[in-house]
């Protein structure tokens, strides 16, 4: 027997799909609801309503509660980094369709970007981790992740080591910025 199958086994349990008139409904919402057994995905774009309820079922009791909340934690992570991705995908394709390569490339790649960005913010949920390794787990994410979709996306001129230095500083710099930011406003709002 498969061992993920013997331990756990994650199912997506119901899918709706369901139209909505216009009245008291928002325009486009993405909703997002993490129970002890449960996550649901509600998306509401126009008058249309996707709803997703994704479950976790345990077969043994070997599993502890640290490994269940690091399976939603994951979860979450592809949730937060997936449906920015989804809908900047489909936005790229829509440009692709329509002949604009160009903006269709770099639509893509931004849905590429803003998906490890929103997938890493979990990092951040990890309370018993101090705030320094949780920026340098961060950072070093990005480093893997973005710097190099930033390398190859055509958006910078990279034709010597000097220019990918100067592209890191870039990087690094709009980094510690928004890092900065995003703690001042953490402490503000005790978020």
């Amino acid at each position: 027997m498969d061992i993920l199958n013997r331990f756990y086994k994650r199912t997506i349990e119901r899918i709706y799909f369901c139209r909505y008139s216009r009245m008291g409904i928002k325009e486009k919402s993405v909703n997002v609801i993490c129970k002890y057994d449960e996550v649901r995905l509600s998306i509401c774009v126009m008058n249309w309503r996707v709803e997703i309820i994704f479950t976790s079922m345990i077969s043994t009791s070997i599993l502890c509660g640290e490994r269940r909340s690091m399976d939603i934690l994951i979860l979450n992570s592809l949730l937060r980094g997936g449906i920015p991705f989804v809908i900047m995908g489909s936005i790229a394709l829509l440009l692709y369709f329509q002949n604009d390569l160009s903006n269709a490339k770099s639509t893509f790649l931004v849905g590429l970007i803003i998906f490890f960005v929103a997938a890493a913010s979990v990092i951040y949920d990890l309370d018993h981790w101090s705030i320094f390794k949780r920026s340098i787990i961060h950072l070093l994410t990005m480093l893997i992740t973005v710097y190099p979709i930033l390398l190859f996306s055509g958006w910078f001129d990279i034709t010597s080591i000097s220019d990918a230095l100067i592209v890191l500083l870039i990087f690094l710099l709009v980094g510690v910025v928004l890092w900065s930011v995003f703690i001042i406003l953490a402490r503000i709002f005790a978020w």
